[in-house]
């Protein structure tokens, strides 16, 4: 599964400027394929059928690119959240180059502040001890 945010823009002139829509969500199977396609068409950029490799990549061309949406607030749990029903093409060519967080970047962002925090593991053995010894665990410790 894809996860995408989109950024409502605020060079145009609409509801929401400025505002996230946020965790819409691509089941990577072939009855889903639809919504992908709906997207890329949305986007104006690629010709029809063509070939992004991976679902990575795909996800990673859809950035920054304008497009139109339509959304339904759903509520689930009290909470009201924007819901895509529909892509389209924009209206309105883009100004300026938007700021985009690449997978990449966030994973690497994500990983240095988790890593920050925690000292350098020296062994590659994911069960030694941070001396890089074997750790000891009696019998009376384990639940089996």
């Amino acid at each position: 599964m894809i996860q995408m945010n989109y950024i409502v823009r605020d060079d145009v002139e609409q509801p929401g400027q400025g505002n996230e829509i946020r965790f819409d969500n691509f089941v990577l199977t072939n009855s889903s394929a639809w919504r992908r396609n709906s997207l890329i068409k949305a986007t104006n950029a690629y010709p029809n059928g063509f070939d992004f490799g991976t679902p990575e990549n795909w996800a990673e061309e859809m950035l920054g690119k304008p497009i139109k949406v339509t959304v339904e607030m759903e509520t689930f749990n009290g909470k009201s959240n924007a819901k895509i029903k529909r892509f389209d093409k924009s209206d309105f060519p883009m100004t300026i180059q938007p700021q985009v967080k690449h997978h990449q970047q966030a994973s690497n962002q994500q990983m240095g502040q988790a890593n920050a925090s925690k000292p350098p593991v020296s062994s590659p053995d994911p069960f030694a001890n941070n001396n890089g010894q074997p750790i000891d665990i009696s019998d009376d410790d384990l639940p089996f």
